[in-house]
């Protein structure tokens, strides 16, 4: 993006982790990029090697650590990154650790759906929605920032532009626009650089 009147967001999804693997919700658990995970990374970083980045930022959590980092450290122009908890995934309260099948068997037990665990929709929203509007503030002024998250993050990002659907892979670039303090998708879950790889394509999983 060369439009100074536009700020071009990439909202990149951290790439694959064992949980991804096993169907295994993660939530707020720190878990590790497998060896399938850091190649995407690697991929990612390779095709946006010459992306003017002015700013990143990331999750806390080491599976987005390890891709920000990967992707800052092979940019042309390298960044530093922003972490914050802020960007991090629905924390999911005693399902974390649960085997997806068993999370809503747990539910299931309690009259619940597996969903209602932890932190309630409302309150991830609402915690999603406050960070945005200090990322909207924060980046006045620059053209292009990447924002480093998980697939739940990124799908409640894309509810709050209007978008409901859409799968989200791992290492996957999402491109929103904001002019205006309006938002415009332009891109959803591109994954060009990792070619005709398979992807994990369950979206229970977080």
């Amino acid at each position: 993006n060369t439009d100074p009147s536009v700020t071009r967001f990439f909202f990149i999804r951290h790439g694959q982790t064992d949980h991804n693997v096993k169907k295994i919700l993660q939530g707020h658990l720190n878990t590790d990029l497998n060896s399938e995970g850091h190649q995407q990374a690697v991929k990612l970083a390779a095709a946006l090697r010459s992306f003017p980045f002015e700013r990143i930022y990331s999750s806390d959590l080491k599976r987005c650590q390890d891709t920000a980092n990967t992707l800052a450290n092979g940019l042309d122009s390298p960044q530093k990154i922003i972490f914050t908890p802020e960007l991090r995934e629905r924390h999911m309260g005693v399902i974390q650790g649960m085997h997806i099948d068993d999370a809503i068997a747990h539910g299931e037990k309690h009259g619940k759906h597996y969903r209602e665990f932890g932190e309630t929709t409302d309150e991830f929203t609402n915690r999603l929605s406050a960070y945005i509007e200090t990322l909207k503030q924060d980046t006045k002024g620059l053209k292009n920032v990447a924002v480093v998250s998980h697939g739940g993050t990124i799908r409640a990002v894309l509810k709050l532009c209007g978008k409901t659907e859409g799968v989200v892979y791992n290492t996957s670039v999402t491109v929103i626009d904001l002019k205006d303090d309006k938002w415009d998708i332009r891109v959803v879950s591109n994954t060009d650089h990792l070619g005709a790889q398979l992807h994990v394509t369950d979206q229970r999983v977080r």
